[in-house]
C-alpha cells in the first residue's frame, strides 16, 4: 500500500507503472513486427489492415466494424462506394467486399465489411459516418459494431497463426482487446 500523503512515494509508484506500460508496449510491438514478418504473402491491403488492427490492439482500442449491402459493378467499386457514402476515404480503414447476389446482368449486390482505423477516425467521426450511410436509401442492411482487433487479425486470409497467437498472449492489451 502506497502512502498517499507522501508525494515522492506516489511519484515513484507512478514511474514504475509508466515503465511497465512502456515495456509491455515495446514487447507487444516486437510481437506485432514478428506477425508482419511471418506474413509476407499477405495482400498489400491486408498488410495495411494488419498494421492498424495491431496498433489498435496494442493501445487497447476496439475498431468500428460496419457491414452494408451495396450495389456496385466490382468488389473494388463496392468498397470505394461504401467509404464515399460514409464521407470517408479508403485511407480511413479497410474494406472487404463479397458478392451477395446478382440484380441483373450489369449490376451486382455486394456485402461490404469496413473496419475503421481508430487512429484516423475517432468515435464522433465514426458515429457521423455510420449515420450518413444508414441515411442513404441505396444502401441496405447497415450494421455497426465494436470489433476486437485480435479477432479481426485472426480472420485475415493467409495470416500466420503462430506469431498471431504469440502477439495475442503478449503482456499488453491485445489478449483482452
Amino acid at each position: 500500500v502506497v502512502d498517499l500523503s507522501d508525494a515522492s512515494k506516489l511519484n515513484a509508484q507512478a514511474d514504475i507503472k509508466i515503465k511497465a506500460a512502456a515495456d509491455a508496449t515495446t514487447t507487444a510491438t516486437k510481437y506485432k513486427d514478428a506477425v508482419l514478418a511471418a506474413s509476407a504473402n499477405l495482400a498489400t491491403e491486408d498488410k495495411a489492415k494488419l498494421e492498424f488492427l495491431a496498433a489498435a490492439a496494442i493501445s487497447g482500442e476496439t475498431v468500428k466494424k460496419v457491414v452494408v449491402t451495396i450495389s456496385a459493378d466490382t468488389e473494388a467499386d463496392a468498397c470505394t462506394t461504401s467509404f464515399t457514402k460514409m464521407g470517408l476515404t479508403s485511407d480511413d480503414g479497410a474494406c472487404t467486399a463479397t458478392a451477395a447476389r446478382r440484380r441483373n446482368l450489369l449490376a451486382a449486390s455486394y456485402s461490404t465489411t469496413v473496419l475503421l482505423n481508430p487512429a484516423k477516425v475517432d468515435t464522433a467521426a465514426a458515429t457521423e459516418a455510420i449515420a450518413k450511410i444508414k441515411a442513404d436509401s441505396t444502401v441496405t442492411g447497415v450494421t455497426a459494431t465494436d470489433a476486437s482487433p485480435m479477432t479481426e487479425i485472426e480472420a485475415i486470409p493467409n495470416i500466420d497463426a503462430s506469431p498471431v497467437a504469440t502477439f495475442k498472449a503478449s503482456p499488453n492489451p491485445p489478449a483482452s482487446a
